[in-house]
């Protein structure tokens, strides 16, 4: 009895010694990816909704403050909400921020109905306060789709957009799956690898599948498909991915914005592995039509690199494609095919990921084209399992 009871305590002095050891991070706030100066532009329903926020006298930061008390970290400790003010003149101090990089709102009529579009994509963006250095990021995402008997009015989106970031019924908004994301997060315990997006290419004969607002600002479209692709392999694979940064940063710096506070210009590590994007075309054909609907299929081509800048290793180059159904009620007056290459374009990426993440899937022989595809898509789980 006293061995165990000696056990017990020994145990229990270990785990509260892990504790003790245990890093502290700090809540940043939510931020805003990219040159402050265009926010408005590019966030204009959010804008909204935290002025909002400001006008019934509440702070964003605590709001999403009480997600992540309702979902502690598993891997380290979460430093009070005032403690942030205290992070000057520290030797180092890890801090975490809500990024924000992008919201899309599509609106599409068909007879007396409309279907309704929102998304809000960002990141768990860990760094050092210190060095202004990114340590880690977990790329994350949110979309409401509805069919509603009307079309919405601009109060009926701005709600939708606080249900995003909010959740409702039960279910995470955002801010929940902020906090979710943090919770399962971990910090590199010594030298990490660092898997990254680094270049994005969209070929002209594919722009007709791009929303206008991203092929109207520079950098847009590619920072659009890199996150896309950074979130499903980081999602899939369980890994870490740094931000893409072009049309955002100056070199390897990433400009950051934070919501109700200051502007940061955070340092980028260099990869040590490189994913390159080439967006080569989308196509639309007709799969069938009846009197009562037609059916579509959109096409979209990708070619899909990874090397080690260092060695200049190449482990991955393969073309894929990917096709998606939709179908368009004959009694629909438009048909907005940007949601729909979208689709395809998310489709592509999220098997692409999930077979990269170790699960070799049937798709993969019939979307791929390559040199021993099979054989590269190992190579390339193995490497990227060892960014974790």
């Amino acid at each position: 009895m006293k061995k165990i009871i000696g056990r017990f305590w020994a145990i229990c002095l270990l785990l509260s010694g892990v504790s003790a050891g245990a890093t502290e991070v700090y809540f940043a706030g939510m931020a805003y990816s990219g040159d402050a100066t265009s926010i408005v532009d590019r966030f204009p329903y959010t804008s909204q909704y935290l002025k909002g926020l400001e006008a019934n006298k509440v702070r964003v930061g605590s709001l999403i403050y009480k997600n992540l008390e309702a979902n502690p970290p598993r891997n380290f400790e979460l430093a009070p909400l005032a403690a942030q003010a205290q992070l000057k003149g520290r030797d180092r101090a890890v801090s975490v921020a809500l990024l924000l990089n992008n919201e899309a709102v599509s609106l599409e009529r068909f007879g007396y109905f409309a279907k309704f579009f929102v998304q809000l994509r960002g990141q768990a963006l860990f760094f050092d306060f210190k060095s202004q250095t990114v340590l880690r990021a977990y790329p994350i995402s949110l979309a409401y789709i509805d069919v509603i008997d009307h079309y919405p009015s601009e109060e009926e989106v701005h709600e939708r957009i606080r249900l995003l970031f909010e959740g409702a019924q039960g279910k995470p908004g955002l801010f929940g799956r902020f906090a979710l994301a943090v919770q399962q997060a971990s910090l590199p315990e010594g030298v990490s690898r660092f898997l990254q997006v680094s270049q994005v290419s969209v070929a002209p004969e594919a722009l007709v599948g791009l929303a206008p607002a991203l092929t109207s600002t520079k950098g847009a479209a590619e920072t659009w498909l890199a996150d896309m692709l950074s979130e499903a392999i980081s999602n899939r694979a369980q890994v870490p991915i740094l931000p893409y940064v072009k049309g955002h940063a100056l070199g390897k710096v990433m400009a950051m914005k934070i919501a109700d506070g200051g502007a940061f210009n955070l340092k980028l590590p260099e990869p040590d592995y490189t994913i390159s994007l080439d967006l080569t075309g989308v196509r639309r054909v007709e799969l069938k039509r009846t009197a009562a609907e037609t059916a579509y299929v959109y096409g979209s081509y990708v070619r899909l690199k990874m090397d080690e800048p260092f060695s200049g290793k190449n482990y991955l180059d393969i073309n894929v494609k990917n096709g998606e159904t939709k179908l368009v009620p004959a009694t629909q007056d438009t048909v907005d095919d940007i949601p729909a290459y979208a689709d395809s374009i998310r489709g592509l990426f999220s098997k692409v990921a999930e077979n990269l993440s170790g699960k070799t899937t049937p798709w993969l022989k019939t979307a791929a084209s390559g040199k021993d595809v099979e054989q590269q898509i190992n190579q390339s789980a193995e490497i990227i399992k060892s960014c974790k």
